[in-house]
């Protein structure tokens, strides 16, 4: 892959948010080459390797229940994109209903897998409507 398509960034994305919908750690590895880099914050240091990324992954069904992933395309250039992300989660423990939003870069190799993604997100409880 010499540049990176919308249709190609699509599927990744939608596969992305399967596997942290469906809390699959196996299935988020898949989309990343052998060597990658995977920087949960901006102030965490990259998760090396696909092993690392399986581990982060495999902690979600501790903390995380009733995932919904959505997400918007905001720039691709080349092999790399900016995406726009919101989660909803119940936490575990706690039932409390949380919202994250985030941004992230996206960087593949030529393979058409992922080599490398950076987050930066926030997140909230959700506050009660109010009527």
């Amino acid at each position: 892959m010499k540049k990176l398509s919308k249709a190609h960034l699509e599927e990744w994305l939608a596969a992305f948010g399967q596997s942290w919908q469906n809390a699959d750690p196996v299935a988020a590895v898949t989309l990343f080459e052998d060597e990658c880099a995977f920087f949960p914050s901006p102030f965490d240091l990259p998760l090396e390797g696909k092993d690392a990324i399986y581990a982060y992954w495999a902690q979600i069904p501790q903390i995380q229940s009733n995932i919904q992933f959505h997400y918007q395309i905001f720039e691709t250039r080349s092999l790399m994109a900016v995406v726009y992300w919101q989660v909803y989660y119940t936490l575990v423990g706690t039932g409390e209903p949380m919202e994250v939003n985030g941004v992230m870069e996206v960087k593949f190799g030529t393979s058409g897998l992922c080599k490398q993604v950076r987050e930066w997100w926030h997140a909230r409880v959700v506050p009660p409507l109010v009527y």
